[in-house]
């Protein structure tokens, strides 16, 4: 999900630590709540009008760390996972 999200690689080659996992990128943004700058370039810089505001970046933010919780247990079932993502695919009530 967050590759998806983000448009990265699972890791990428860094000057000066030679290889950055995804998550080693995102935590310091998720942490600092900046959530747009998570967002693949080329859905942020898009010219249509879909670009998501940034509750529903944190909400599926937040369902990715929810995915990668160190105990298992404590982790979403994936269900919950596909339930969560098409409830977030719908378009808001008005």
């Amino acid at each position: 999900l967050l590759e998806i999200v983000s448009g990265r690689r699972p890791a990428q080659a860094v000057d000066s630590v030679g290889w950055q996992s995804i998550f080693e990128w995102a935590t310091p943004l998720v942490q600092a709540h900046r959530y747009p700058e998570l967002l693949d370039p080329y859905i942020s810089s898009s010219s249509t009008s879909i670009i998501p505001e940034t509750s529903s970046i944190q909400k599926v933010v937040d369902l990715v760390y929810s995915c990668t919780q160190h105990v298992p247990s404590m982790r979403p079932r994936m269900s919950h996972v596909v339930h969560q993502l098409q409830q977030f695919a719908q378009p808001p009530v008005k």
